[in-house]
């Protein structure tokens, strides 16, 4: 999910149209503010945030159907800061949605998590975020490939392969700078099972930990929700879902997942967008046949050269000159 994609002339349409989305679009929140001053840094320009007057039909200038795609995207992202979303929110929403002619299947879960309907919620959004994994399991193994993916997180059971238990447990011999034995290392320390027992993570989800290794994003709850922004800007289909994923689970106090429990507030808009900035920056979609085995045995700081993943620290000291800059 790339969000550096507005151009310096749709810039300023495209804040106005966000801060139409806001709680109180004249009086913004410093964490609305905050969230708009880092698109902007994203994009590497300046731009005054100030109290927003009524937006300019951005649809006339924004033309391009991606872009129409991703402010919508942004929109609801914002509008979901305050950890509520009022009726007059949802309703600007909902037009800013028709009048760019983009059909974004959250703004039906979003409204399913305003009326209370967490279930359903719950449930659209998982066949969103899993469908395309079940599919993949399908179309290689039909049943079993199918049984293979949801025994394991459904039951807590299945999975057995002794071979592949064995190959993760090996990486505990390489070198400590290199991916494999920091995986290795990050399993054991979260008590995470590997792939091959009984009830462990499937094979083709664990992307997300390799992810937590390379974004440097820890397992804590903020940790886990800027990983979530991180695994949303690598993913080049639909990654959206797991960005409104993170923000309900983390920020709204939704459990939509079982493996980890729900937080509320952590939603800190300079480091989630910074953190999906440098997810899209990553030149490999870690979700989308993947072959980690090619890389376990270099050092982690070559993986990341290798993807083009920008340090986290370059990122907070671009977030600590936006601070000073006001």
């Amino acid at each position: 999910m790339d969000i550096a994609v507005f151009s310096k002339t749709n810039l300023p349409g495209v804040i106005a149209a966000l801060q139409s989305v806001a709680v109180d679009p004249l009086n913004l929140s410093a964490a609305e503010v905050a969230f708009l001053e880092t698109l902007v840094a994203i994009h590497n320009t300046s731009l005054e945030i100030t109290s927003a007057q009524p937006a300019p039909p951005v649809a006339a200038t924004l033309t391009h159907p991606h872009r129409r795609k991703r402010l919508v995207q942004l929109a609801i992202a914002f509008a979901m800061l305050s950890g509520a979303v009022a009726d007059q929110q949802m309703t600007r929403l909902e037009s800013l949605a028709r009048s760019l002619a983009v059909c974004e299947p959250r703004l039906g879960i979003l409204q399913q998590s305003r009326q209370g309907r967490r279930q359903a919620a719950r449930f659209s959004l998982m066949g969103q975020l899993m469908g395309r994994f079940w599919q993949a399991a399908w179309g290689e193994n039909g049943f079993k490939g199918l049984w293979l993916m949801l025994a394991p997180l459904l039951l807590n059971r299945g999975g057995q392969n002794a071979a592949l238990a064995e190959r993760f447990e090996r990486l505990q011999t390489l070198p400590p700078d290199t991916l494999g034995y920091r995986f290795w290392q990050h399993c054991k320390a979260n008590q995470l099972t590997f792939p091959g027992h009984s009830g462990a993570i499937p094979l083709r989800l664990v992307f997300h930990d390799f992810g937590h290794l390379l974004s440097g994003y820890g397992t804590d709850p903020l940790g886990e929700i800027q990983q979530g922004a991180f695994q949303a800007g690598f993913v080049r289909e639909d990654g959206f879902a797991f960005l409104f994923f993170a923000i309900l689970q983390f920020h709204w106090g939704a459990q939509i997942t079982p493996v980890a429990p729900a937080h509320q507030g952590l939603f800190d808009p300079r480091l989630v967008l910074w953190a999906l900035h440098r997810g899209a920056t990553c030149q490999v979609d870690l979700s989308a046949s993947w072959d980690f085995w090619q890389v376990v045995e270099w050092p982690l700081d070559q993986v990341r050269d290798r993807y083009g993943i920008p340090t986290w620290d370059l990122c907070f000291e671009r977030s600590k000159q936006e601070d000073k800059s006001r």
